[in-house]
């Protein structure tokens, strides 16, 4: 008859081989059972006990590791949460390897009939960064961003399955919806960006030599933050959410964490 201390010896190393390499839990596991078993309870306990957290001291330190990539990266809502606009960077260049973080982001956003009716230009020469200024009136934060991702819409992609809707709508929603998760992403590898809508289309899409059927939708510089904004205005949450019908107030929100709350815009007059 198995005593219950082995079993307990079992259940514990199968939970830690589940966060660890098989091989040494495993041997483990099987030597704990034989001294268990052959020197019993009363000499096997301090033994099994130094060993167990010998165990678990090695799982913490391989998850450690495992993770060591992973620390600076943000979760969801900490990232939906400090996103603000930043118009001042650093000289610090991006690392390449963010930079394709963001690409494998976007690349799982969602769109219409998932056609991906989008195109994302990389853009880090000075030259074409100066000239997107020019494009965009002047914002001249756009050229001392690091990298500068232009975002196309690609109509003609779109309304091979949906006509003129996917024409005039889809590949747009396609391509605002990339420029969001790409600005998140962003966030949450520490950072910073803002989205530029103001722009000569035809002017931009000169700089980054676009054909006549894809339009600009967005410019998005990316870089470390140089500056610290304030937190901005938000309209009250009555304002934008209704229930059921346009208007109607939805009754039943409440913040589940009050670190969203944001100051609201005093109602006009």
């Amino acid at each position: 008859m198995q005593h219950e201390g082995t079993r307990t010896i079992e259940s514990y190393a199968h939970r830690k081989n589940e966060h660890q390499p098989r091989s040494g839990l495993s041997s483990t596991s099987q030597i704990l059972k034989n001294t268990w078993e052959s020197v019993g309870p009363p000499f096997a306990v301090p033994i099994v006990h130094r060993t167990l957290r010998y165990c678990q001291i090695t799982v913490q330190l391989y998850c450690a590791t495992v993770s060591t990539k992973e620390e600076n990266i943000m979760d969801f809502f900490e990232a939906v949460k400090a996103r603000h606009s930043i118009r001042a960077f650093q000289s610090r260049p991006v690392e390449e390897e963010k930079v394709n973080r963001i690409i494998e982001t976007v690349n799982l956003a969602p769109s219409a009939g998932d056609l991906q009716a989008y195109e994302i230009v990389v853009v880090k020469d000075s030259r074409r960064k100066n000239e997107l200024v020019r494009a965009a009136g002047g914002q001249s934060f756009i050229s001392e961003a690091p990298v500068c991702l232009v975002f196309l819409a690609y109509p003609e992609r779109s309304s091979r399955k949906y006509g003129r809707r996917g024409s005039e709508l889809y590949c747009l929603q396609d391509a605002t919806i990339v420029t969001a998760y790409a600005q998140l992403a962003a966030t949450a590898l520490g950072l910073a960006s803002t989205w530029v809508g103001a722009f000569d289309e035809e002017a931009v899409a000169k700089v980054v030599e676009a054909p006549k059927n894809k339009r600009p939708i967005a410019i998005l510089p990316i870089g470390y933050a140089a500056e610290t904004p304030d937190v901005t205005q938000r309209r009250r949450i009555s304002e934008i959410v209704c229930s059921e019908t346009s208007g109607a107030p939805y009754p039943s929100f409440s913040f589940t964490d009050e670190s969203y709350k944001r100051p609201t815009w005093e109602p006009r007059p």
